[in-house]
């Protein structure tokens, strides 16, 4: 199981990122995991190298911008997580089992964007020189719509069963932590900076990676493959589709006492009207 940054153990929440923990939009210049090395020594590796580059740029050895990319989609992109819903969608999957539902997110960039922003600070260097950029596409939708809009592009249609991360691990490689897709990286600074913005919408992009992928197969025994990670064991996730859908029906059994649908507002009829709960009459006319 690979930690992510922020992951949470048993001792608690990582300490460097303070009490409250990972924040939702992590910044360039606020993203202290990768500053000691702990379970995530590549991740630690990597900061240690933008310290040095950053460090003989400051002496002048050249002229350096350093570009934080997210999980890569679209034509010919190494380990493209959308297989893994483009072949169940071919093979007419009638189930897809996700972590939470699918309801979380994932920073991702189709790679003609992420080329875009290459590019911006190749030709900024007055602006972009010495700085660290995230490039992401500027908008992001969780894995539940990205399934569903590639089943649609190839005409089928997945009936979605939300599963713990722990068995989402299983099924899709990329979703096998407690806290991915709780953040995701600001992209602020590159849009101010250098103007950045989706050259190729998301939608668009999204339908472009699912339909080059169909064309392009890809084998689970290849090295980009084995790199996705996917072992479509169809007989196990129909096994766990079963289990789950026996435990739902048995939890929705249960009855919750004294529940009822509430918020904080009060709900009055007429201006000015007193706040009157009910119970309070009750009491005072007995």
């Amino acid at each position: 199981n690979r930690a992510e940054p922020g992951h949470h153990h048993e001792a608690g929440p990582d300490p460097r990122w303070g009490p409250l923990g990972i924040p939702l939009l992590a910044r360039e210049d606020g993203s202290p995991m990768q500053q000691t090395r702990d379970e995530r020594p590549i991740v630690h590796k990597v900061w240690l190298t933008e310290q040095y580059l950053l460090g003989r740029h400051a002496e002048g050895a050249f002229q350096l911008t350093i570009i934080r990319y997210p999980l890569l989609y679209g034509a010919g992109s190494p380990a493209n997580p959308d297989w893994s819903f483009v072949r169940r969608a071919l093979d007419k999957r009638p189930v897809l089992l996700m972590g939470d539902g699918g309801r979380r997110a994932r920073n991702r960039g189709y790679a003609p964007n992420m080329a875009h922003g290459v590019l911006l600070a190749v030709d900024n260097p007055a602006v972009s020189s010495g700085k660290i950029y995230n490039v992401a596409d500027t908008v992001q939708f969780p894995q539940r719509a990205i399934a569903k809009y590639i089943a649609q592009l190839l005409g089928h249609e997945f009936e979605i069963i939300g599963v713990p991360e722990a068995m989402a691990g299983k099924v899709y490689r990329y979703f096998d932590s407690d806290v991915v897709g709780y953040y995701a990286f600001d992209v602020t600074a590159i849009q101010r900076d250098l103007g950045y913005y989706d050259a190729v919408p998301p939608a668009e992009a999204v339908r472009r990676s699912a339909e080059w992928l169909a064309e392009h197969p890809i084998a689970t025994d290849s090295e980009v493959g084995r790199q996705i990670g996917d072992p479509f064991d169809y007989r196990v996730e129909d096994e766990l589709a079963r289990i789950y859908r026996s435990a739902h029906a048995e939890a929705s059994r249960l009855e919750f006492a004294g529940a009822e649908a509430a918020h904080m507002y009060r709900h009055p009829k007429k201006p000015f009207e007193a706040w009157n709960d009910g119970k309070v009459s009750a009491a005072q006319d007995g």
